[in-house]
């Protein structure tokens, strides 16, 4: 199997597994699951920042009401 990217097959034997000792079905299971790993973690961050943007945006809105009404008391 030749693959457009020939770093795909350096990255792979890096972490211990030869590509290209393979059956063709077997690389493609591989870096199937692979792209699928990486969808997956890319998802998680975008999740993780939208929920950390939304908490921020909370504590902001906490911190106002706290500093109007400390403001009004005094």
């Amino acid at each position: 199997m030749k693959l457009a990217n020939k770093n795909l097959y350096k990255l792979f034997k890096s972490a211990g597994l030869d590509l290209a000792t393979l059956t063709l079905r077997r690389q493609i299971e591989i870096i199937s699951v692979y792209l699928t790993w990486i969808h997956l973690v890319m998802e998680i961050c975008s999740l993780a920042l939208y929920c950390s943007g939304s908490v921020t945006k909370s504590f902001q809105t906490i911190h106002l009401l706290v500093g109007n009404s400390f403001q009004l008391s005094v």
